[in-house]
């Protein structure tokens, strides 16, 4: 006997809000740094399918048809993608969780940007620094914000109408919340404001 599952609208919807996002963070900077997989990081530590995290996060890449950049973000979500993977048979066999998998391909795949990524320099007007280092700053600051996104994302997910949020969850939320709406501003022009 066949079950036939059912088709969940609800988390359908919760991808195509979090592809609109991904793409959101993907404007946030000129040169299309990688804000998008903090946020395939944070939906994939809350217990989301990492393969469906991964293809919010690679799907709107697509829209700017640079064959360098699309395989750099799909070999990024593919190692965050694969670390979830390792983490939860990991974690399968033992009782404690270090994340270290996941904290090693983030490393990696902020690495590839710093090494691959095509940058044009934004501070060469104002100070005489090597686009590489620029790039290393931004890949840091990437890896720093993917914690802040997780625990944004779980407190909304999880928490949001069913209690109180603390103090450093209501802050994580508003900076990630301000990171989309500098996004979809820069995506969506006069209309973000309209």
């Amino acid at each position: 006997m066949q079950i036939r599952k059912e088709f969940n609208f609800f988390l359908f919807f919760l991808y195509l809000l979090f592809g609109a996002a991904s793409l959101f963070l993907l404007h946030i900077g000129d040169n299309y740094e990688p804000f998008a997989l903090a946020l395939c990081y944070a939906l994939s530590a809350t217990g989301l399918s990492p393969a469906l995290c991964a293809l919010t996060t690679f799907l709107p890449c697509v829209i700017r048809w640079d064959l360098t950049y699309i395989l750099l973000t799909a070999a990024q979500t593919l190692l965050v993608m694969g670390s979830f993977y390792l983490q939860r048979k990991a974690n399968a066999d033992e009782k404690q969780s270090t994340g270290l998998w996941t904290l090693l391909a983030l490393s990696l795949s902020m690495g590839a940007y710093a090494a691959f990524a095509p940058f044009t320099p934004y501070l060469s007007s104002f100070l005489p620094l090597h686009p590489t280092f620029e790039k290393i700053v931004l890949a840091l600051g990437v890896f720093l914000l993917c914690p802040v996104c997780s625990v944004a994302l779980r407190a909304v997910l999880h928490k949001a109408l069913q209690c109180r949020l603390r103090a450093d969850e209501l802050i994580y939320c508003i900076f990630f919340f301000v990171l989309l709406g500098i996004g979809a501003c820069k995506t969506l022009g006069l209309n973000a404001y309209l």
